[in-house]
């Protein structure tokens, strides 16, 4: 369940982006007061995501990954493995960031999890490298 202060964290967040792009001291700002309502909730993996995200943004100074490709199947419909693209415009950023908070604002969906796991494993590789 999210808490209603880190709903509206989100939703700052999300307007950050819309008016302003990826305005890394902002947005990191909000990241760090949105994690320990994660934390208090005993959500691991939103918790873990909201720090990589912010980690991320003071490594890169922008928002390297992409929105999350769906599976693509070969013939004998074996997961045939996609390379993360970095997406290549300050749009593709703001977007695949938007689209991350809107997942975390229903994170407890299926589905949705599913993909911040997604995301949760692109922010790693992209700190280790």
């Amino acid at each position: 369940m999210i808490t209603t202060e880190a709903h509206e964290l989100i939703l700052n967040i999300k307007k950050e982006l819309n008016k302003s792009g990826i305005t890394v001291p902002v947005i990191v700002e909000h990241l760090k007061n949105l994690r320990p309502h994660f934390i208090e909730t005993k959500d691991p993996t939103i918790t873990k995501v909201v720090r990589l995200v912010y980690e991320h943004l003071e490594q890169f100074g922008t928002f390297n990954i992409s929105l999350p490709q769906e599976e693509e199947h070969d013939e004998e419909g074996e997961v045939i493995v996609v390379e993360h693209v970095p997406p290549t415009t300050d749009e593709e950023r703001v977007e695949s960031l938007d689209y991350l908070m809107s997942l975390i604002l229903n994170g407890r969906n299926k589905l949705n999890r599913a993909e911040i796991t997604i995301y949760r494993d692109t922010l790693i590789k992209s700190l280790k490298s």
